[in-house]
């Protein structure tokens, strides 16, 4: 039967292919990425793309609010690179390491997609300083890949599920439309040497049994944890046996005598390697029967089908539980290849004497929910999580393609396959984005289904505007009828109203002052000028126009960093301020007084003196000035429209006169005498004949 069974896998493959496409993965950071190996040139480029495509599909997971989050407590993956940062006494804290090495803030490397990246760049980056590592390929790097790892050592089953990370990185390096897709070089790593023959054989084979003491393939081909290993004993699996058969040694329990009846459907919220690893751990107190890897379609199986998984809450003791990579959220996980391969293992238990029949396979349209909005009668022997009673997760979720499984198990007619996901081709967050369809194969077509997955013809275009943030649905139909949908999450940034216009001051001269509203939460409002634009240099409460003019105040959302459509304007009349007077000339030096002369006043303005301070006195526009005494002088305009210029000053020294000098002298020598003294800091010189008579002076 098995060997029979081998062969209609190989023409089921054959057969399907045609009527599923895979979906690509959109790598929305490539900017980020490059930078990335600017800063770190002596990262072999295409390593941080393969890390994140086998960890995230380039998504940038945060698990915010109301995200779908793994049925079987996986440790939570964080940002674009897929960091773990609680890995619950069982994985690595990778996260914390990246942090440390980079210097990085934890709470920047969750929440900030470019930093994600660039940290986990730094930090390889450091730890390849730190090394002896000479070589410059990928795969000479390989110490570095599982530093960083969130995969823990140990056994025989962690170092598979490591290398199996590992695998699936190297595997997309050598691929050649990713190195033309994400503009990496054209690697040709050869696996063998890498991960050894017999290794290599298990980590690339469809099927892997993998018991506590040995890791085989559907061959015999046997997994050892070192080249140096002497090899393990063989232990082949009795119910699927192409399946790696790798248990977990703990995580299970006896069916209690409670016949199989069922197979869920599930997903894992993570990685294949990482699932394989987590079943490992006892504290996890989780297990499903067998896991497939998204690439190829590889399976593994962790628990015998006759033992009792633990998966699927009350429903565990008559179920079959199958776990598949990936995140319900990004349907490029859904492979054709993941498909056939558990396609083909729930066909060949449907075949094992269960009375599970092909036809019991739910063949209806996706959906989004727990089981209050998707449950499914009990007569539907193989579904999802999600479709049992008193589930609260959501797996396999939207993105799961029913009719296309269902004709794997049934050996039916092609069913309609779903479009390739949107891609978002416009680069604007605020407001709106703009979201493309490819072009379908010749007798189907696209529709646009809105916010929820249903079955309207309105809009076949190719592109297709939203407003609002959600998950938008794309189905396609033909001849066979639909398909299930593929989605894009798009996040859209709310515009902010625009401000209400500011107030004025009452009409001054030479500026006004004008004040702003108070802003809603979570927004900025911004002076711009005289022009509406997106400066943010001055948020103040007020604002000073210098001169007449429109001036525009604006909105921005601080989370988003949207504006406002339009600008509010006010119009502003500032009366101009007189030009301070030239400097009044002034008389020559004399004693006890100076004059001043002010100079013609422009057309519409008046010269005041103001005395010996700056003040807005209007009793003296006289020509002239006299100022008996020392000191600083002031002359102000006044303009027509009663405005002052700034007051223009002159210093002024004043010599003071002396008193008259009367000198007596009687009868002497008739010989001259001078004599000299100061006064009032004058020099003054009296000239004195002796012998003539009384003078004078």
């Amino acid at each position: 039967m098995k060997k029979y069974l081998l062969f209609i896998l190989s023409v089921g493959l054959f057969h399907f292919s045609f009527s599923q496409v895979d979906i690509p993965a959109v790598n929305n950071y490539q900017a980020q990425f490059n930078q990335a190996y600017i800063s770190y040139p002596q990262i072999p480029r295409g390593v941080l793309e393969a890390v994140s495509f086998c960890n995230t599909r380039f998504d940038h997971i945060t698990h915010n609010v109301g995200n779908h989050e793994s049925c079987i407590e996986l440790p939570k993956a964080y940002g674009v690179m897929g960091l773990t940062l609680d890995g619950k006494h069982y994985f690595r804290n990778n996260l914390e390491l990246v942090s440390q090495l980079s210097g990085f803030q934890i709470a920047d490397i969750i929440n900030d997609p470019g930093a994600n990246i660039s940290a986990y760049a730094k930090a390889y980056a450091s730890l390849l300083s730190q090394s002896t590592t000479s070589g410059t390929s990928p795969e000479s790097q390989i110490s570095i890949l599982i530093a960083l790892s969130e995969l823990p050592d140990g056994d025989l089953q962690n170092d598979f599920a490591l290398n199996s990370q590992l695998y699936s990185i190297f595997t997309f390096l050598n691929n050649k439309e990713y190195q033309v897709s994400f503009s990496f070089p054209e690697y040709t790593i050869n696996l063998v040497n890498v991960f050894g023959e017999a290794n290599f054989k298990i980590l690339s084979s469809p099927h892997v049994s993998i018991s506590e003491g040995s890791i085989i393939d559907q061959n015999g081909n046997q997994y050892q944890k070192s080249l140096n290993s002497p090899p393990p004993p063989t232990v082949q699996s009795t119910d699927f046996g192409p399946a790696i058969w790798n248990p977990t040694t703990c995580n299970y329990s006896s069916r209690g005598g409670t016949s199989v009846s069922a197979i869920t459907i599930h997903t894992v919220q993570g990685s294949y390697a990482g699932c394989i690893s987590w079943f490992k751990n006892c504290n996890a107190s989780v297990s499903a029967h067998y896991v497939a890897r998204s690439s190829d379609g590889q399976i593994t199986q962790m628990v015998r089908e006759n033992q009792k998984g633990w998966h699927v809450g009350n429903h565990n003791p008559y179920t079959i539980g199958i776990e598949h990579e990936g995140y319900i959220n990004n349907s490029s996980w859904y492979t054709v290849a993941m498909y056939t391969g558990s396609g083909n293992l729930s066909k060949d238990i449907t075949q094992s004497g269960y009375g599970i029949l092909p036809t019991s396979c739910y063949n209806g349209p996706s959906c989004n929910g727990g089981s209050g909005t998707c449950q499914l009668a009990n007569a539907i022997r193989i579904k999802g999580h999600q479709h049992y009673s008193s589930q609260s997760h959501t797996d396999p979720g939207i993105n799961w393609n029913w009719p296309y499984y269902y004709c794997i198990i049934n050996n039916c007619n092609n069913p309609t396959p779903p479009p390739p996901a949107p891609t978002i081709t416009s680069s604007n967050t605020c407001g709106n984005k703009t979201i493309t369809r490819a072009s379908p194969p010749s007798g189907t077509t696209y529709y646009w289904q809105g916010t929820s997955c249903g079955t309207s013809v309105a809009n076949s275009a190719v592109n297709y505007t939203v407003t609002s943030s959600g998950t938008y649905y794309l189905r396609a139909k033909n001849s066979n009828g639909w398909s299930t949908c593929s989605s894009k999450i798009v996040t859209i940034n709310d515009i902010p109203n625009d401000p209400p216009a500011p107030t004025t001051t009452t009409n001054p001269c030479g500026s006004q002052t004008l004040t702003r509203g108070t802003p809603p939460a979570g927004v900025t409002f911004y002076w711009q000028g005289t022009s509406c634009g997106t400066n943010t240099a001055s948020s103040a409460l007020t604002y000073t126009a210098p001169s007449s003019g429109t001036y525009r105040l604006r909105a921005r959302e601080n989370s988003g960093g949207c504006w406002s459509n339009a600008c509010s304007s006010v119009a502003v009349t500032v009366t101009p301020t007189p030009i301070t007077p030239p400097v009044p000339t002034s008389s020559t030096n004399s004693c006890g007084s100076i004059t001043l002369t002010m100079p013609n006043a422009p057309s519409g303005e008046t010269y005041y003196w103001q005395g010996s301070s700056c003040g807005v006195n209007t009793t003296d526009a006289s020509s002239t000035f006299i100022a008996t005494a020392s000191g600083t002088y002031y002359l102000r305009s006044l303009s027509s429209q009663g405005c002052w210029s700034n007051c223009r000053s002159i210093a002024v020294s004043i010599i003071d006169c002396p008193e008259n000098l009367i000198v007596s002298f009687g009868p002497c020598s008739p010989s001259m005498v001078n004599f000299s003294w100061i006064n009032s800091n004058v020099n003054w010189i009296l000239q004195v004949s002796l012998d003539s008579a009384f003078n004078s002076y």
